[in-house]
Formats: structure tokens, C-alpha cells, sequence
């Protein structure tokens, strides 16, 4: 039996996260350019893997490319995990917002197609 609320698709989707990160020796502000492979999408969320950790319910802007196009989302980290204990390595869930000036209708429309070329019924 499957608890989630919104199907996965096996597509390999890359994901920009890019922010500015506070340094809190001097409060300086260095930019951040985070590239990752998104393991489990939906429409609710996205799984990746990162070699570092990111504070939990911090929102930040992100770019999912796909094969053809390019989305902008706002997503929050909702939580974390520790896949290695020997490396830096971390399961991160990110849970994708309903935000204005996004492409969260387009990016539900894709999904909605990668979905129906596998043969699912969804229900959004």
C-alpha cells in the first residue's frame, strides 16, 4: 500500500538550488550554487542528494531542468537524513510550494504528461 499523496516520477530532473549563505564569523554573505540530481519527484515534493546539509524549513528558490524545459519552483526543506556516517552525504527532502511568480502550474502540467505517458490515473 502507498501513504503518498501524490504519485513519483522516474525521470532524472536536475535541480539549481542557488542562495546566499551568511557566514556567522563576520555576517558577510557568500553565494551558493548547489547542483543536484532530483531522485524522487512529485508534484508535492522532491528527494536529492547533497554532500551537505541544509537547514530544515529554510524555503529557497530552485531551477528544475528536465529534457526539454527549465522551472522555477520555492521549495522548503522538510527533512534530512544521513546516508553515510563515514562522508558528508544526506537524503534531503524538499517540499515544493504553491508560490506566485513560479512555474508550479506548468511544472504539475509536466508531470501530469510523464505520468500519462506511464499509464497512471492522477488525480491533482
Amino acid at each position: 500500500m502507498n501513504d503518498r499523496e501524490h504519485l513519483r516520477v522516474d525521470q532524472q530532473i536536475s535541480i539549481v538550488i542557488d542562495y546566499l549563505e551568511k557566514d556567522l564569523t563576520d555576517g558577510s554573505y557568500t553565494p551558493v550554487l548547489l547542483i543536484c540530481e532530483g531522485l524522487d519527484v512529485s508534484a508535492g515534493g522532491l528527494k536529492i542528494h547533497l554532500d551537505r546539509t541544509l537547514p530544515l524549513q529554510a524555503i529557497y528558490q530552485v531551477s528544475l531542468k528536465t529534457q526539454c524545459t527549465s522551472y522555477r519552483l520555492a521549495v522548503q526543506t522538510k527533512w534530512m537524513k544521513t546516508l553515510d556516517a563515514d562522508k558528508p552525504e544526506y537524503a534531503i527532502g524538499l517540499q515544493i510550494l504553491e508560490s506566485a511568480d513560479t512555474d508550479i502550474i506548468l511544472w504539475k502540467k509536466w508531470l501530469a504528461e510523464q505520468l500519462e505517458a506511464d499509464d497512471f490515473d492522477i488525480e491533482w
